[in-house]
C-alpha cells in the first residue's frame, strides 16, 4: 500500500485526492475530468 503523503513530490503544481479505488480511476469519469482540467489550466477543479 502506497501512503497519499509519499505521493507529493517537490515541484508540484497541485495534488488532489479522489475517492476512487485503483481499479476504477481508468474508467472514472471524475477523475477523467480532473486530467482534463489539469492538462488545459495546469490545476485541478477544487469543488469535486
Amino acid at each position: 500500500m502506497v501512503s497519499v503523503d509519499s505521493a507529493r513530490r517537490d515541484g508540484m503544481t497541485d495534488f488532489i485526492t479522489l475517492k476512487v479505488s485503483h481499479y476504477e480511476w481508468r474508467s472514472n469519469v471524475e477523475v477523467a475530468a480532473q486530467v482534463i482540467e489539469f492538462l488545459l489550466r495546469r490545476r485541478f477543479e477544487e469543488d469535486s
